[in-house]
């Protein structure tokens, strides 16, 4: 998966895109005020001496009077002053990546694929998917079907709908092809599809514990990494090995980070050591 900044959801760079192609009074109506209320929501706000520490021997006017990127927020109480309320101020044009986790997630994304090439919007979906949907293709074109409904013509412009739609169209097809793929080599197996169920123990690791020991195995060059190996094809060939379904191990791939948990981590070390004693045996 390509790390690539314009591919994340930058409220900085969405922001100065905006700035430039609107109208004052539409970028202030419409889209400042979206940005404000995403950081008021996330706490994201500075006061006077905040943002006096970044400009050298200019008082707060003068700042604002240059950098229309700060906008007034409500009086909270200030930790550098003994909590006294103070102006807060929100910086529009912050680098910050907004991410499923944050509110108007799905708005910010809108404007990211309005602002996007067309050359690179099947790129920047991927990357979306893969980094921050855990490569669930079920949820993750819902999600972009409903934000077509809602900003199709009112943020995301008509091309990049079709664009979108087109994308939606290739990977629904490669995703059904890999359920009928699953399906087609359980059933000819020669011992059928095994039903896997939480620690039942036919595998010394669980689905987590295999979800990490594929993850570090490609980071210490055992397996091929990612450029060269996709989490839908280690999902098929660890559903061979393990029992585990393809496709949650396909999706776990992509948050393999979410199970590093210091039981699954110690079950890893006890394997990777009863290893070694084996091969210490076999030296000896």
């Amino acid at each position: 998966m390509e790390s690539n900044q314009y591919f994340e959801v930058d409220l900085g760079l969405i922001s100065s895109h905006e700035k430039r192609i609107r109208s004052e009074y539409d970028y202030k109506l419409e889209y400042e005020s979206l940005v404000t209320s995403m950081l008021g929501h996330e706490g994201i706000y500075l006061f006077e001496e905040d943002i006096t520490d970044r400009f050298n021997n200019l008082s707060l006017q003068e700042i604002l009077e240059q950098q229309e990127n700060f906008v007034q927020g409500p009086n909270l109480p200030n930790p550098r002053k003994q909590n006294k309320r103070c102006a807060t101020y929100y910086d529009t044009t912050m680098v910050f990546y907004i991410t499923p986790k944050n509110i108007y997630y799905p708005e910010f994304f809108a404007y990211l694929l309005k602002h996007s090439d067309l050359i690179k919007i099947d790129q920047c979906l991927t990357y979306q998917l893969e980094k921050y949907h855990g490569n669930d293709f079920n949820a993750f074109s819902r999600l972009l079907v409903l934000m077509i409904r809602k900003f199709g013509h009112v943020i995301i412009p008509e091309q990049v709908v079709v664009t979108i739609q087109e994308w939606l169209t290739v990977k629904t097809e490669q995703h059904t092809k890999e359920e009928g793929d699953s399906s087609g080599s359980s059933a000819s197996g020669k011992r059928g599809k095994i039903n896997r169920r939480a620690e039942d123990n036919i595998t010394s690791l669980n689905r987590e514990q295999t979800i990490l020991f594929i993850q570090y195995m490609k980071e210490a060059g055992v397996f091929l990494k990612d450029e060269y190996l996709t989490d839908a094809n280690a999902g098929k060939a660890f559903e061979l090995l393990t029992g585990f379904s393809q496709n949650t191990l396909r999706q776990d791939l992509g948050k393999f980070y979410q199970f590093e948990s210091k039981e699954n981590l110690h079950k890893l070390h006890k394997l990777f050591s009863q290893l070694i004693q084996q091969i210490d045996k076999q030296l000896k």
